[in-house]
């Protein structure tokens, strides 16, 4: 009783809610008007709609972003991706230059430096699967060598694969890249100068549980020549052993000199050397332990997992020959392999680590951005910013119209705002607008069954009773307004409707009403050949 009641007393108050109800109407037609209509205009914003990402990134108009965006779509056929992944690398480039990312002529033929950025980021982003910050701190780095950024990195690709050729089994070239990456700037300086040493010290640091930044720790700390000579003797006296090579030379002065010449390599080599003389010792005597840590400038943990991490090493096939690999080794692999004639576009063809779904991505972005290039030929931001005020205009226009027509109502001498949106806005566009599926319910039944787009009338068609199933999106005007259905509504109207009591009437009569208005719905959907099929023939006769 509780739900019927309440149904009653809703139904028994809609003349006090009739205000109410007139606003509502005449607000959910505009909506829905405007709703068809931006629906209907979708796709004119397409260019907009592909360099937003520049407008947000880089605080330009429409029609900036279009012209940047025509830009790197250029660029992008130069280096032969497509022009959404030239904006993802240009949009990180942004956090190393800044707005100098986003400039005109960025990566143009008088731009070589800025186009060798733009490979260079494609190289770290795309081939070796690198995240922007990895990328960026790379070019930071290096984008001083004197051979250029390009070479430089095709250089330290070359050198991974000497690496991987001397020791087989060995895939190290996307880890190489990123811990050169993340190197320290004075770091580089000091041991960059050399090339092949600075690159085998990262991967046996590495292999040792360690990095860069411990070598170059264990270094400054024996530079402290008074302070790690004391350390030294407190080692020999508590292990009764020297820190001398196989013909008696002192391997913490090989050490040091390494760490005055700039050769990281050899600082690696020898750090390996003493966990190989002394790891028996080390092992088992723990004062010796604490000692050596103190000397290496290091925690006793780190100097644990040193020599667990060299046990493994021992064990591995070829393990040892990567840690016994000196930088004339590596200088003979390269002169005789022919790396070093390689350029990146030879390196980038040869190591793709992308995934194939990766790979097939490239191809439609590359695809995309030639067919735009060849639809649009040239002008994107104009082409951009005419499609934007376009559409805002003729919206703008629509509003009114809309507006116009809610307030007016609609009859046969006030039909104006109805004719002018017609005129203005259907009328103007044709065939482009047909598929919207509106319907104007006039009498309860769509006035043009066979062209779903609105039709303008001039009066009411008077009824008493009236039925629409549903099937298409409706709007029906009337007196208070517009009123948007949806589109899956049953509408029923009449004055005589419920016993001719103006909308009211008992519950049970409109329930039954509803009930015999579904039924009569399916009859009809019966004969349907799609949805009859579905339907119980012996249930609804």
């Amino acid at each position: 009783m509780g739900l019927v009641a309440d149904l009653t007393g809703l139904l028994s108050s809609a003349g006090n809610l009739a205000g109410m109800q007139a606003l509502n109407n005449q607000i959910g037609g505009m909506q829905f008007a405007m709703g068809e209509f931006n629906k209907t205009f979708a796709n004119t914003d397409i260019i907009e709609k592909r360099f937003q990402s520049l407008q947000n990134t880089f605080g330009l108009s429409i029609k900036q972003a279009g012209e940047l965006g025509e830009e790197f779509d250029t660029l992008a056929t130069v280096m032969g991706i497509g022009g959404e992944a030239v904006m993802a690398i240009q949009t990180n480039l942004k956090g190393l230059i800044g707005a100098f990312a986003g400039r005109k002529g960025f990566g143009a033929a008088a731009d070589t430096f800025g186009k060798s950025l733009a490979v260079t980021s494609k190289a770290l982003m795309m081939n070796y699967r690198l995240s922007g910050d990895i990328a960026n701190k790379y070019i930071e780095l290096y984008a001083d060598a004197n051979e250029g950024l390009e070479q430089h990195l095709t250089n330290q690709v070359n050198i991974s694969t000497a690496i991987e050729q001397a020791v087989p089994g060995l895939e190290i070239t996307a880890e190489l890249i990123s811990e050169m990456a993340s190197l320290s700037a004075d770091t580089e300086m000091q041991f960059g100068r050399m090339p092949g040493q600075l690159e085998l010290a990262v991967i046996k640091a590495k292999q040792l549980g360690i990095n860069m930044k411990q070598l170059t720790t264990t270094g400054d700390n024996l530079l402290n020549i008074e302070s790690s000579i004391g350390q030294e003797m407190e080692y020999q006296l508590l292990s009764g052993r020297r820190l001398v090579d196989n013909q008696g030379n002192s391997l913490t002065n090989r050490y040091r000199e390494a760490m005055i010449t700039g050769k990281a390599n050899d600082m690696a080599m020898t750090m390996n050397e003493i966990l190989e003389k002394e790891g028996d010792t080390l092992r088992t005597n723990m004062f010796a332990r604490k000692q050596m840590s103190q000397l290496l400038g290091m925690d006793e943990g780190t100097l644990a997992k040193m020599l667990k991490k060299q046990e493994i090493l021992k064990k591995l096939p070829n393990g040892q020959d990567l840690m016994k690999l000196t930088g004339a080794d590596l200088a003979a692999k390269l002169a005789t392999s022919g790396l070093a004639a390689a350029d990146i576009a030879g390196v980038m063809a040869a190591d793709d680590l992308r995934s194939t779904d990766e790979k097939l991505n490239s191809v439609l972005d590359k695809m995309t951005t030639s067919g735009i290039k060849a639809m649009l030929v040239s002008g994107y931001g104009a082409q951009a910013e005419n499609a934007s005020n376009a559409r805002v205009g003729m919206a703008t226009s629509a509003a009114g119209i809309i507006q116009g027509a809610g307030k007016a109502g609609y009859g046969a001498a006030q039909t104006a705002p109805l004719t002018k949106f017609g005129a203005d806005i259907f009328t103007n566009v044709g065939a482009a607008l047909t598929g919207i599926g509106t319907s104007l319910l006039v009498g309860g039944k769509p006035v043009n069954k066979t062209n779903p787009m609105p039709v303008l009338v001039t009066a009411t068609t008077g009824t008493d009773d009236f039925y629409s199933g549903p099937g298409g999106g409706r709007l029906i005007l009337g007196p208070e307004g517009a009123m948007s259905i949806n589109n899956n509504d049953v509408v029923m109207g009449g004055t005589n409707l419920f016993g001719g009591k103006g909308g009211g009437g008992d519950v049970m009569q409109m329930a039954a009403a509803i009930v015999a208005a579904i039924n009569n719905q399916t009859r009809e959907l019966k004969s349907d050949p799609v949805f009859g099929r579905g339907l119980s023939n012996s249930y609804y006769g």
